[in-house]
């Protein structure tokens, strides 16, 4: 079974420095062809037939001499036998695990001859580099189209974050760990520079709703304002942040093909936003995802942190709530995060996208903020 790839940061950052990032996203087309397991053409595509040709004439001469050229053109023939025995069909996943066996084939169908250029890209070896461009292609889901893409992804400090949308229109958000080791060596001329390449099974943490994507944007616009920016151009422009990102997209389940009832609508603005300088008045709001799971969103200083209950967390209460509960930390944002989470949000919410505005103007204009509620009661 194939094991989730991250590129991490520091091969992420080699890649970006000196342009083979773009230069991999201008070739995403032949990169979706081999991730999807199209390698050999029929009347009607081309496939990689050429790549074998090459590898062929190069590992068959017989002037060669063994070097980084004959070395990956060898492994570039071992693919084929391998895929060649194994028979894998059309979006095995069992390709991926075969390209990154032999990271060559990919690269050399990306890169070309520039692929054994690895000293003027900064890599220490051809398989460095090589194992920089799979993890690369992987990490940016390349074997997608662009069009069909349902996450946001941004990167921040030692984690990748995504805002995903399933096809039944579900949320799921996660973290994965992309950090990486970087450090020098000593060599004859001058000193070498060695740094990861390639991050499998990352450690990884997030959560999902499963219904509705209404408390998990309405936590982010009550940490906006919990931080001092409720009045930012992506929450008081939102219409305009939406044109500039797509709209949205429409999910394949029937659940709110019509939209769904405004009875009790206001209720959701009711439940307060946790956070260590206020303890909620009425109840906290949470993020609801299947039978009794909910995560609290909570915000710590300046960061908004996502809590799920585990009695062997590190954060522990005693209030009328929680009643001495431990949980632990399943996610956290960042003020600088705060743009991203909430263009992912817009992008992708649902299921009912008809909710998204009236949960943003209602949020502006403070009309169903729970204090209304209070005041009303005249609770202490």
């Amino acid at each position: 079974m194939f094991e989730r790839v991250e590129c991490p940061n520091p091969a992420y950052s080699q890649l970006i420095k000196t342009g083979l990032a773009e230069r991999i996203l201008k070739k995403r087309e032949v990169v979706k062809g081999i991730l999807s397991g199209y390698i050999y053409g029929d009347e009607d595509s081309s496939g990689f037939e050429w790549l074998f040709e090459k590898a062929e004439k190069t590992y068959f001469d017989v002037n060669r001499k063994i070097s980084d050229e004959s070395e990956q053109a060898r492994e570039i023939l071992e693919f084929q036998v391998d895929l060649d025995e194994k028979n894998y069909g059309a979006f095995s996943e069992k390709i991926k695990d075969l390209c990154l066996k032999y990271p060559g084939f990919l690269t050399q169908a990306v890169l070309g001859s520039q692929s054994l250029d690895y000293e003027r890209f900064g890599f220490s070896s051809r398989k460095s580099l090589e194992e920089a461009v799979v993890s690369f292609c992987y990490s940016e889901k390349l074997e997608f189209s662009e069009t069909l893409k349902s996450e946001w992804i941004w990167r921040r400090g030692n984690w990748k974050n995504e805002i995903a949308q399933n096809i039944h229109g579900d949320l799921y958000v996660s973290q994965m760990d992309i950090s990486g080791k970087e450090y020098s060596e000593k060599g004859l001329f001058e000193d070498m520079k060695f740094f990861d390449v390639i991050k499998q099974g990352p450690d990884s943490r997030g959560l999902s709703a499963y219904q509705d994507w209404s408390q998990f944007l309405l936590a982010t616009l009550r940490y906006a304002r919990e931080i001092g920016q409720e009045k930012c151009s992506d929450i008081v422009e939102w219409k305009d942040v939406l044109a500039s990102i797509g709209g949205g997209v429409g999910t394949n389940t029937a659940e709110c093909e019509f939209g769904s009832s405004d009875f009790g609508f206001e209720t959701i603005f009711f439940p307060e936003l946790w956070s260590d300088r206020n303890e909620p008045k009425l109840f906290p709001l949470a993020v609801y995802a299947s039978g009794e799971t909910s995560y609290v969103p909570y915000v710590q200083g300046e960061n908004l942190i996502y809590l799920l209950e585990n009695e062997k967390g590190d954060f522990e209460f005693d209030n009328e709530f929680f009643k001495k509960k431990k949980f632990k930390k399943v996610l956290e944002y960042t003020p600088e995060d705060l743009p991203d989470v909430l263009r992912g949000t817009y992008k992708y919410f649902a299921r009912d996208r008809g909710r998204l505005p009236k949960i943003i103007e209602g949020f502006l204009s403070r009309r169903f903020d729970s204090h209304e509620v209070l005041s009303n009661l005249n609770l202490p």
